[in-house]
């Protein structure tokens, strides 16, 4: 017997909520966007959001997360690709460029870095594209898989694919790519993208968010009726010492999308749509 979830629809209506905690960290160096938006040649709506982890420390990691953000997410709204796989890109390359523009403006800023990972769900598919150790998740009948490639030393010494491109006695959480405004030695484009289903959700976050185990985060996500904050007050609630900046964005798809909701243009927000709360919380 077919359930709700084998049959994937034309358009999902998306719920999206997005929350971030600085942990044990003087700044908080990450950075996000979540927002609705409309393809103009197709009228067709969807939900784009990004997650950056700057790293730096002294040489502003947070200014490497904030500035790739903002240029990756004007660089997306404003494209005239139509490609959304080559659009993220785009988008992307234009966020490495920024890193290179701000260091030029300030020399200080030399050295600073940051993950990026930008994803759009449109029509029933997501895409993504992404450099560093940001995590893409599909949550899927209570159990949780990695989309995107992880670019940490720590995931590619156990790849053949760069065997003796990888040094041993590098530690695992140094990052093999990243946005530093020079070349970025990798990067995982979802050009076709993946198939959503309603009750699907979607977890785009820091790796400060892998202070959770997997069975907790499902827990989380399945009992939270706002699952970006309860993520992150999951984290808190461990109090780890040294606890990493987290950041977490959740998209929550539940079903087709009726013709007088689609979603407004990028940037202004649909009536419906609440603001956001003081505790850094959308929940839509």
């Amino acid at each position: 017997m077919e359930t709700r979830r084998d049959r994937p629809a034309e358009g999902l209506r998306c719920a999206f909520s997005a929350a971030q905690w600085v942990g044990e960290r003087r700044r908080q160096e990450d950075a996000w966007v979540a927002e609705r938006i409309d393809f103009e040649a197709s009228g067709a709506g969807g939900v784009f959001f990004a997650v950056a982890d700057g790293m730096g420390g002294e040489n502003s990691g947070d200014v490497a997360s904030r500035v790739a953000i903002e240029a990756f997410a004007r660089a997306f709204r404003s494209s005239a690709i139509r490609d959304i796989g080559e659009r993220l890109r785009a988008a992307l390359d234009a966020a490495n460029c920024s890193i290179a523009a701000a260091v030029m403006r300030e020399p200080l800023y030399a050295g600073m870095g940051t993950t990026l990972l930008g994803c759009c769900v449109a029509g029933d598919r997501i895409y993504w594209v992404s450099s560093g150790d940001s995590v893409l998740l599909l949550v899927r009948n209570g159990e949780g898989r990695r989309l995107n490639a992880d670019h940490s030393f720590g995931a590619l010494k156990h790849d053949r694919e760069f065997a003796g491109e990888v040094d041993p006695d590098t530690p695992d959480s140094a990052l093999f790519s990243c946005l530093t405004g020079n070349s970025v030695a990798l990067v995982d484009l979802a050009t076709r993208g993946c198939r959503l289903f309603p009750g699907d959700m979607i977890v785009a976050a820091s790796d400060g968010l892998e202070t959770l185990g997997d069975e907790d985060l499902m827990r989380c996500l399945q009992s939270s009726e706002k699952p970006a904050g309860g993520l992150i007050e999951r984290v808190r609630g461990y109090a780890v010492r040294g606890q990493d900046n987290v950041t977490a964005v959740v998209v929550s798809v539940d079903g087709p999308v009726p013709a007088f909701v689609r979603p407004a243009f990028p940037g202004v927000r649909s009536p419906d749509e609440p603001e956001p709360t003081e505790a850094g919380v959308t929940e839509q």
